[in-house]
């Protein structure tokens, strides 16, 4: 198979692993109550697919992220040296909901990331390697952050994504990215 299509992929794997991740983390948050979420989305009966719904959801949190994490920090804010132990816990809440919050964000952003890549990774069709692929298109900001976010210490990406060989490609070519920015 053609190099080319092989890192192509890659990176929509792990795209689509970045995906599972933010579900994964939003998910979490409902089950731990930091998110609560009224009325529902109008869907047709057979077409209905709760990633979807959940990615939509998920959408609009990154859409509005400015508007929520101003509105949790003056909260944050004015409970500041509040005696009242509801206020305390509700500050408290909201403070642990920001940083899963930015954490989400930055998954989503990462996975983003993916889109301009793999259409970049097709374009390198003389390639021999997909170690050369990947990093011969990874020139644009933020790309090799994304990779070594998913390279690095992320247990969970590794075991139900990919193969060690699938690792061992993106760790060659994020040490060839690492060098040649040295």
């Amino acid at each position: 198979m053609p190099a080319w299509i092989v890192a192509q992929d890659l990176l929509v794997k792990a795209k689509d692993a970045l995906r599972i991740l933010a579900l994964e983390i939003y998910r979490n948050e409902i089950k731990g109550k930091s998110v609560a979420l009224e009325g529902k989305l109008v869907h047709l009966p057979d077409e209905h697919n709760e990633d979807e719904e959940d990615l939509f959801v998920v959408g609009k949190l990154v859409e509005d992220r400015d508007r929520i994490g101003r509105i949790y920090q003056e909260y944050i804010i004015a409970s500041a040296g509040s005696r009242d132990p509801e206020r305390i816990i509700t500050a408290e809440r909201a403070r642990k909901f920001l940083i899963a919050l930015g954490h989400l964000l930055a998954v989503v952003d990462y996975s983003d990331i993916f889109d301009d890549w793999i259409e970049d990774a097709g374009m390198l069709i003389r390639k021999e390697s997909p170690v050369e692929v990947i990093a011969d298109s990874s020139g644009e900001d933020g790309r090799a952050d994304a990779l070594r976010f998913l390279v690095g210490d992320r247990k969970f990406l590794l075991e139900r994504v990919f193969s060690s060989e699938e690792h061992k490609i993106l760790q060659d070519a994020l040490e060839i990215i690492d060098q040649r920015g040295s």
